[in-house]
């Protein structure tokens, strides 16, 4: 259910709070993980907002953010958001008529000054509470607006009590008056409402939580008591050094998340099937490798060496166990095969342990099912083994999934390739000889090499085996590829200058990498845009099996307004260039990054 126009004022006036304090890392004096409970699971900090903010502008972000033509577009994405046009556009204006009454604008709300800061957490599990158990904690030092900013939040709250929009509480704490806002029915809506909010100023740090004992808990802290918080987890400390110089951290600690749901479910569990559901899915978890991860964590760097912009990743797995076994650490360049053109929009390279696919899946069954169950599931694992083992001992671990756009764009211009490395191609064509009758496959010769069709699927697909390589690809898009990797003087990828620059920002050995090329991806989506009514009755043509001209065009969706608000292509292109990613194993985990690079010149 939506919220009501004036009800939508309140969460707007406290989502401005959130969005200028979320992104956030703690720092000197203090900061939000100082402030934070200690089994907090997610905090996202800064350790200076002010120097984010100048890093910003002075960044190709930025300049491109300041383009009237991408404000407008914004602002049109905004208004077509989950509230939608007319409550935001409304409630804004709410907003907007209060602070005019006080002789402010938007732009006069200040943004923090020093360190700030968002972190959650989950309540305590009370039998019968409804609701989510999700709490957050916000820290934003303003400096030397601290005072307006506090004075403002007041006269604010107090008018919107005027107005029946809200209620609220005053009390004190540890010598600090704390407020607490409770939006309250507008004309008695049945509407969703906010769970009540709390905020405090001590000294020009405002703390404002849903969990009055966090908050209190802050207080203290800020008030030079000592105090439990997440920031002096050593998962937390190793997590943060993880990134230095970073501008932006955001830490996920799941383990508490991971406990507290195995507690609800356990909790929530009757006697009989549901109690051994519950035990299933923690074992199912577990055996999957996730309750190893204690931390992830990202760092934003903005600019630098041929660089917009720079997410690094890392994440704390000590133990590789489940899916993170099927992940082959022996470490390989960012090397496109010779099957991937020059032409490729993109293009994703990943190293898989096909051989260890039957060892995981009888970890999950021995860790999620019952013993009977279990058993069954071995008898069937090991059947399965014994017809496909030899086949999974030869995959991999290379696999190559590229991306190509014909021109002139059309409805199936977008041409897509799985490449699977073999090193012994005889286990596939000896499937191929005993099933591929039952499926309806039919093999043929090109170029020395095998092409099975496969005229039974609704789609056209192909399975080609050659150069090694088994090829998923429709069948004119397989022989593409093995005239490439059979032809030298072909153009490749790898060759591109384009790629060669892109290849220099990622790792030199690891499990995944990954291109992207900007042009080619937002011409595409440009001319997405333009024909979304042709696609849009395509779609629908397809899932009613009729052809697309046979389809209403009356009943077929208009394009979000957003559309026709996309900023110049030219000008993204004139801010941003292409976009690579890569993954590697390290002994305590895995380390990676994702890189927007500056425009290209061609």
């Amino acid at each position: 259910m939506r919220y009501g126009r004036a009800g939508a004022g309140v969460v707007l006036l406290c989502a401005w709070i959130s969005l200028t304090t979320a992104l956030t890392r703690a720092g000197p004096p203090i900061g939000i993980a100082d402030v934070s409970p200690p089994d907090s699971y997610l905090v996202l900090a800064v350790d200076d907002w002010a120097t984010l903010r100048r890093a910003f502008e002075e960044s190709d972000l930025g300049a491109l953010a300041a383009e009237p033509s991408v404000r407008t577009f914004v602002v049109s994405m905004l208004e077509e958001s989950r509230l939608g046009a007319a409550e935001l556009t409304g409630s804004r204006g709410l907003v907007e008529e209060w602070l005019k009454a006080d002789g402010l604008k938007w732009a006069d709300l200040a943004p923090p000054q020093g360190p700030a800061g968002m972190s959650l957490h989950l309540a305590p599990r009370t039998p019968g509470a409804r609701g989510s158990s999700v709490r957050s904690v916000v820290l934003a030092d303003f400096g030397t607006e601290g005072d307006r900013m506090r004075e403002l939040a007041e006269r604010l709250s107090d008018r919107a009590a005027r107005q029946k929009l809200l209620t609220f509480d005053d009390r004190e704490h540890n010598g600090v008056e704390v407020r607490t806002l409770t939006p309250t029915r507008s004309g008695g809506a049945d509407t969703d409402l906010p769970p009540p909010i709390a905020f405090a100023f001590v000294g020009s740090v405002m703390l404002a939580s849903n969990d009055p004992s966090s908050l209190d808990a802050a207080i203290d802290r800020l008030k030079g008591e000592r105090i439990a918080c997440v920031g002096e987890r050593a998962e937390y400390e190793s997590a943060v050094n993880a990134h230095p110089g970073a501008l932006i951290h955001a830490v996920l600690l799941p383990t508490a998340v991971l406990a507290a749901t195995a507690e609800a479910i356990n909790a929530d569990a009757s006697r009989g099937a549901l109690k051994g559901s519950a035990a299933a899915a923690a074992g199912l978890v577990d055996a999957l490798g996730i309750t190893q991860v204690r931390t992830v964590s990202l760092g934003l760097f903005l600019g630098g060496d041929d660089e917009v912009a720079r997410i690094t990743v890392e994440a704390n797995v000590p133990e590789k166990r489940g899916l993170f076994r099927l992940l082959d650490e022996s470490g390989a360049r960012p090397d496109p095969p010779a099957f991937v053109g020059a032409d490729a929009d993109g293009v994703l390279m990943l190293r898989v342990r096909f051989d260890r696919m039957v060892e995981v899946a009888r970890a999950l069954a021995r860790g999620s099912l019952s013993p009977d169950e279990a058993g069954r599931a071995e008898q069937q694992l090991a059947g399965f083994e014994q017809v496909l083992g030899p086949l999974l001992k030869s995959a991999g671990p290379e696999v190559t999934y590229a991306t190509e756009s014909e021109r002139p764009f059309s409805l199936d211009s977008t041409r897509t390739i799985l490449g699977i490395r073999l090193s012994d191609t005889g286990p596939l064509t000896q499937l191929l000889a005993l099933f591929g009758p039952q499926i309806g496959a039919k093999p043929r010769d090109f170029e020395g090499n095998t092409i099975h069709e496969v005229a039974t699927l609704p789609v056209n697909f192909a399975l080609g085996l050659g150069f090694d390589t088994a090829f998923l690809a429709p069948a004119r898009d397989i022989e593409n590829a093995m005239r490439r990797s059979g032809r030298p003087g072909t153009p490749r990828l790898s060759s591109e200058v384009r790629y060669v620059r892109a290849a220099a920002h990622m790792a030199g050995e690891g499990v995944l990498f990954s291109y992207s090329d900007t042009r080619q991806t937002l011409e595409h989506l440009y001319w997405s845009a333009a024909n979304y009514e042709v696609l849009s009755r395509s779609m629908m043509a397809a899932e009613a099996e009729l052809e697309p001209d046979e389809s209403d065009s009356e009943t077929s969706q208009p394009p979000p307004k957003w559309m026709s608000a996309l900023p110049p292509i030219e000008l993204l292109l004139g801010h941003i260039g292409d976009a690579t990613a890569d993954l590697a194993a390290t002994p305590g985990g895995y380390r990676g990054k994702l890189v927007m690079l500056k425009a290209r010149k061609d």
